[in-house]
């Protein structure tokens, strides 16, 4: 990286939010309240503080949802019409939702819900290493998720990050009209012997499975990556649904994963 001698410290931050673009958290992109997921709660709701962006601003004068749609404007490749119209009409009603934050954690202390200046220390505070990855100890044979969510499940546990882990419990996605969706999943083997694993989906009305194997050889101790294709239904109404991959080894049933799905016109953004 060329800066390995620039002899800077590491730098911790007091506390940790993030900013989600889930369906529930209502933005001027997407405010369907047909597309929330009926699965669990809204994770927005009572994740972290959450803003009002109809006050006003003590130095520009104006509501934040202005500003919010002044600035939409000089982004034409991103839904930037839609802060034209608000600006040209002086009408922001489009941008007025809250904006929602989820707390993730502090070393300060602190409310879930509170300001994100609440218990702030202008000194600073001691340098708190994270746990770091340590490895599981697991027995027996099992069906995973995969990756991308298998490396976050780690990710959350090595830096404290635990209250993460609650919010979706279950993967979700999307998937347009007849899209075709590539899940990873993980065959293990965390016995001492070789096994044969297989693999079977339950997969909703209309859908395809296109996966090319059923079966995987698990040497022992060792996880094999597993890669499941199918294609959404083609028709009918927009909504979630769930699927489902058993695992046996032998004839006896080993676990099972599952996922959820938003079908319908979602455009065409990767997944």
């Amino acid at each position: 990286m060329s800066n390995l001698t620039e002899g800077l410290l590491p730098w911790q931050p007091q506390k940790l939010y993030f900013f989600t673009d889930a369906y529930e958290v209502f933005t001027p992109y997407w405010n369907d309240a047909k597309r929330l997921p009926p699965f669990r709660k809204n994770l927005g709701d009572g994740a972290g503080p959450s803003f009002d962006v109809t006050a006003v601003s003590p130095s520009r004068h104006v509501s934040y949802a202005q500003i919010e749609a002044d600035e939409q404007t000089y982004y034409m490749t991103q839904e930037g019409q839609l802060g034209v119209d608000a600006v040209k009409a002086k009408n922001f009603k489009t941008f007025e939702f809250p904006i929602r934050l989820i707390f993730a954690k502090s070393l300060v202390g602190g409310s879930v819900t509170g300001d994100v200046f609440e218990g702030l220390k202008a000194e600073g505070v001691r340098f708190k290493p994270v746990h770091g990855y340590q490895a599981e100890q697991r027995q027996g044979e099992r069906l995973e998720i995969g990756d991308p969510w298998h490396f976050y499940s780690l990710l959350w546990k090595a830096h404290d990050l635990d209250r993460m882990a609650d919010l979706i419990p279950v993967p979700e996605m999307e998937a347009d009209y007849g899209e075709w969706l590539n899940v990873g999943l993980r065959a293990c083997n965390y016995t001492s012997e070789d096994a044969t694993i297989d693999v079977s989906a339950t997969l909703p009305t209309g859908w395809v499975d296109h996966s090319q194997y059923k079966r995987y050889p698990v040497r022992a101790g060792e996880c094999y990556p597993v890669t499941v294709m199918m294609s959404a239904r083609s028709s009918g109404n927009e909504g979630w649904e769930e699927l489902t991959w058993d695992a046996t080894q032998d004839g006896r049933n080993i676990g099972s994963v599952k996922a959820r799905v938003y079908v319908g016109k979602v455009g065409s953004m990767p997944r």
